[in-house]
C-alpha cells in the first residue's frame, strides 16, 4: 500500500487527453491524479449526490453506491467541487454495470486525497449512464443510508448569475415534485441546488430543468434516475 506509479498517457477519444493518472497498484480499480487539460469554462454540472461524508481521515476506505436501472456502461468520475489551481480527477476503470444497486469500492483516501489535502466537503462524484442520464452517487464508509429523498446537485458557473429557477419533474406522471430559485451566484464559482422528492413518488426517471440569466437567458435540462431505497 502506498506504492504509486505516475504514468503520463493519452486516453481514447471518450476521455480527455493530458490527464496524468496515478495508479494504486494494490487496488487497481481506478485512475487518480491531476488533470492537465483545461476544463471547459461553460456552465456545467460538477457532481450529483444522494449523500456524502462530512469528513474522512487517513486510513479510511470510501465506497460509492448507485442504482443502475438499465444494464450497460456508466462512467464514474470524482472531482473537486472547487478546483482552484489544481484540477483533481478520479476515474473508475470499470464502466460496465449490471442492473440494480451497485457499489464501487475500495477507494483509499491515503492514495491521493489525504496527501493532496482534498477534503470530504470538496469531493464530488458524477455518474453518467451511456443512455445520457445521471445516476446519483452515495459516498460512504460503513453504513449505507436507509433512504434517499433529497439530492445536492453542484454546478460551476463562469459568469455572474443574476437569477436562476428550477423545476423537478417526475417523467411518468408529468408532476412537478419540487421547484425553487436562487440568485447572485458569483462568476467562476460553484453552487448547489437541493432537490427533494416527496415520499409518495417512487423510483423512476426525473428531469431537472434550470432557467438562469447572466448576460442573457439560458435553459438546461438533466435527466436522472431516482431510487429511494439504497439498502
Amino acid at each position: 500500500l502506498g506504492i504509486l506509479l505516475i504514468i503520463p498517457v493519452c486516453l481514447a477519444s471518450a476521455q480527455e487527453t493530458g490527464f496524468k493518472r496515478t495508479e494504486n497498484l494494490r487496488q487497481n480499480n481506478r485512475w487518480e491524479g491531476y488533470d492537465q487539460q483545461n476544463i471547459s469554462s461553460k456552465f456545467r454540472l460538477i457532481a450529483w449526490h444522494g449523500s456524502r461524508l462530512k469528513r474522512f481521515d487517513a486510513g479510511d476506505i470510501l465506497k460509492v453506491r448507485f442504482y443502475v436501472e438499465a444494464e450497460g456502461n456508466a462512467r464514474i468520475q470524482g472531482r473537486k467541487i472547487r478546483q482552484g489551481r489544481t484540477k483533481y480527477r478520479m476515474e473508475v476503470k470499470n464502466e460496465t454495470w449490471n442492473n440494480g444497486w451497485q457499489t464501487f469500492e475500495p477507494w483509499s483516501v491515503d492514495a491521493f486525497l489525504v496527501p493532496e489535502k482534498i477534503t470530504a466537503n470538496n469531493l464530488g462524484i458524477l455518474i453518467r449512464h451511456e443512455k445520457n442520464h445521471y445516476l446519483p452517487g452515495l459516498i460512504f464508509k460503513d453504513e449505507i443510508p436507509e433512504e434517499i429523498r433529497s439530492y445536492k446537485v453542484y454546478f460551476h458557473t463562469p459568469a455572474y448569475i443574476r437569477e436562476l429557477s428550477y423545476e423537478l419533474t417526475e417523467e411518468s406522471s408529468g408532476d412537478v415534485v419540487d421547484r425553487g430559485s436562487t440568485e447572485d451566484e458569483d462568476a467562476q464559482s460553484a453552487f448547489y441546488l437541493k432537490l427533494t422528492i416527496p415520499e409518495k413518488y417512487k423510483a423512476g426517471m426525473y428531469t431537472l430543468t434550470i432557467v438562469y440569466t447572466d448576460s442573457r437567458k439560458h435553459q438546461e435540462s438533466y435527466r436522472f434516475y431516482h431510487h429511494p431505497n439504497p439498502q
